[in-house]
């Protein structure tokens, strides 16, 4: 981490676990999990301003086939309408960040936005 936030990464990989409620018991029908890249949006993802094309790659833990599943970020942000595959049953979602070319990354920490059926 170099700022509170904020890390950066030369080499290897880093994974977040991310705090799922119990999906029984909410009106969850989806979940956003968002990566800023603070490289490709360094005025952050609703800026606009976009400097060059990620090295970020981004993966989702899936709990039922214990694999790694690549995801693909638009302006940070990754949406699925399938949480339960993902949460374990003490509802973590883990996260993983690692680069996909030689180049250092800067990111900020994982989130997860919960989408409820009202929206």
């Amino acid at each position: 981490m170099i700022l509170p936030g904020a890390y950066s990464l030369t080499s290897g990989n880093v994974t977040f676990q991310l705090t799922v409620p119990d999906m029984t018991r909410t009106s969850l029908h989806s979940v956003t999990i968002t990566v800023p890249d603070l490289f490709v949006y360094p005025a952050g993802s609703n800026s606009n301003i976009l400097s060059q094309k990620s090295s970020l790659d981004i993966q989702r833990y899936h709990r039922y086939s214990q694999r790694w599943h690549m995801i693909a970020l638009t302006s940070d942000t990754f949406m699925t309408i399938t949480p339960e595959q993902y949460a374990g049953p003490d509802g973590r979602m883990l996260v993983q960040v690692r680069r996909n070319d030689l180049s250092q990354i800067y990111f900020g920490r994982p989130s997860l936005k919960l989408n409820d059926n009202s929206n």
